[in-house]
């Protein structure tokens, strides 16, 4: 992640030391969403907006997407899959930007 340009935004729902590092990419006024909440190195930063991310769910919708997905409506690209077991590679094809969606599978 060291070679990451200056971000406008990062939404993290990892947390830990990569929302650490990311954090500290993000531009001045830019903004960091979290579902886990601010960074532990937030306060660092006070110029990025920390902003929590909170989602209600909804069956129409769900059921919906779910059904688009089904149908093939809504495609969900897929560049990659690995097994479970592969965790680690996984990750590291996704830092190096896999151009979709990596997928683990058991």
């Amino acid at each position: 992640m060291d070679n990451l340009p200056p971000l406008d935004a990062v939404a993290d729902a990892v947390g830990g030391k990569t929302a650490e590092t990311l954090i500290s990419k993000v531009k001045p006024g830019g903004v960091f969403a979290s579902v886990l909440g601010a960074s532990q190195n937030a306060e660092k930063y006070p110029s990025v907006k920390v902003t929590p991310v909170f989602a209600t769910p909804n069956v129409k919708i769900l059921q919906y997407m779910a059904e688009a997905v089904r149908d093939g409506k809504l495609r969900i690209p897929i560049s990659q899959k690995f097994p479970l077991s592969d965790a680690g590679e996984a990750h590291s094809a996704a830092e190096k930007g896999a151009g979709g969606k990596i997928l683990l599978v058991v």
